[in-house]
């Protein structure tokens, strides 16, 4: 039974990744150092927990692959996300589910203006439109900067994301990453996020 855990747990790593890279913020080319997790919600499932204490309350290393804290969003920059049978879906407008935004770029456009002025921690995700998504964690950056740098990472990475929405922004924000058998990879929430999604394994 271990053996076809560990079996498991090997195959699924395989298919989805953590990735640290740096990134150009600005028009001066001032690059800072963003942690991504990127995975196929048909093949790993995603999961939202409301209310929990931090993100190692709501994810166990056996059964997660990562975790990332939602925060909670100005109202005329909602979108809401949610998970159906671990597919994820994100609509307009505050509906069942989690909130979050703003829309920091998508390739229909983004009439929003983002915010220049206020710097904080921020946690995002990504989409390519199907089936691949990628959770992340910003160090303190303000909005705009945060999309240049996930302009930058969708056109130059292996992955076109052709969307990205701010999952949190302050002391709250936090990625986890599960490492198998050796400890996790945790950039720990200094308080308690109102909601964490999580990747699991199926």
């Amino acid at each position: 039974m271990k053996a076809l855990l560990l079996l498991l747990l090997n195959i699924t790593i395989a298919s989805a990744q953590y990735q640290k890279l740096d990134a150009p913020v600005n028009d001066d080319g001032r690059s800072l150092s963003f942690h991504l997790y990127h995975f196929d919600a048909r093949k790993n499932p995603a999961q939202l927990h409301s209310n929990p204490k931090h993100i190692e309350s709501a994810v166990h290393p056996r059964s997660h692959l990562a975790g990332v804290a939602l925060g909670k969003p100005s109202p005329n920059q909602t979108f809401t996300l949610s998970s159906q049978q671990g597919i994820l879906k994100v609509t307009a407008g505050n509906k069942a589910g989690s909130s979050v935004g703003p829309c920091l770029f998508s390739k229909t456009g983004n009439s929003l203006k983002l915010d220049s002025k206020h710097y904080a921690r921020r946690t995002f995700i990504l989409h390519n439109g199907g089936d691949l998504w990628a959770i992340g964690y910003a160090p303190s950056i303000s909005q705009q900067q945060l999309a240049n740098a996930l302009r930058h990472i969708s056109k130059h990475g292996n992955i076109r994301y052709t969307t990205a929405y701010q999952l949190n922004a302050g002391s709250s924000s936090g990625l986890w990453v599960s490492k198998g058998n050796y400890h996790p990879f945790y950039l720990k929430e200094l308080k308690s996020p109102p909601c964490v999604l999580s990747v699991r394994l199926r």
